[in-house]
């Protein structure tokens, strides 16, 4: 493993590097986590999260490119430096092909990450502002909560403890005037842990239903007709 160089501290919510701004650094988590954002029509959208011992920032040194997302600290969070000279004696020791291949290999993940943190905003189903009670198992723990908005091929879940992305889990939704809860298998797109608004943009997680009955899907036909 390389090197460290430097070790940098930080608390909750502390900004470690900006979406589009200069910078070479890579870095390793060493305690804590990092949540990496982007901003798609002025909201954060968290595209992953980096927890001890991944490697963050590499795309900009590789790709010779500004920051292609936000990194904040997720919690009391160290981060190491990884020595730069050697990470350059690495990579200049392979060939000008193999440079190249992961040039185009880095540039081909910002665009998928750059396509997946807009998917919520590129819905085949339109989302409208409906409120339904649910639970989900996280853990040991059943969570209450209710929806946000909803479609007929996800829901926004307004929690204060958000699911990791790429969590699958299965919803109990509950729809007026029906005695059974529907069970729906989901998957969470995206999540937003911290907001400055509330009541529009509350904190919570993006999910997509990925499993459904055709009676479930009925159902909720029946309680969306937007959709």
């Amino acid at each position: 493993m390389f090197e460290v160089v430097a070790r940098e501290e930080f608390n909750d919510g502390d900004l470690i590097f900006e979406e589009d701004a200069a910078g070479d650094k890579i870095y390793q988590v060493e305690t804590g986590a990092v949540t990496v954002t982007k901003k798609v029509y002025g909201e954060d959208i968290v595209v992953e999260v980096i927890r001890k011992g991944e490697i963050f920032g590499e795309m900009s040194y590789i790709a010779k490119i500004p920051r292609t997302a936000t990194a904040r600290a997720l919690g009391a969070t160290v981060v190491n430096v990884l020595d730069p000279g050697a990470i350059r004696d690495e990579f200049s020791g392979l060939s000008q092909g193999m440079r190249q291949i992961f040039r185009s290999l880095v540039m081909r993940l910002k665009k998928a990450t750059d396509t997946s943190s807009g998917v919520h905003f590129l819905r085949k189903e339109p989302r409208v502002k409906k409120m339904f009670s649910l639970s989900f198992l996280a853990g040991d723990a059943i969570r209450e909560s209710y929806s946000h908005d909803a479609s007929c091929g996800g829901l926004f879940i307004k929690t204060d403890r958000p699911l990791d992305i790429g969590r699958e889990f299965e919803l109990s939704l509950w729809l007026p005037n029906h005695p059974k809860p529907l069970k729906i298998k989901s998957k969470v797109m995206w999540n937003r842990p911290k907001t400055d608004d509330p009541i529009e943009m509350p904190v919570g997680m993006g999910v997509q239903f990925t499993s459904i009955s055709r009676d479930d899907y009925e159902k909720l036909q029946v309680a969306l007709p937007e959709c």
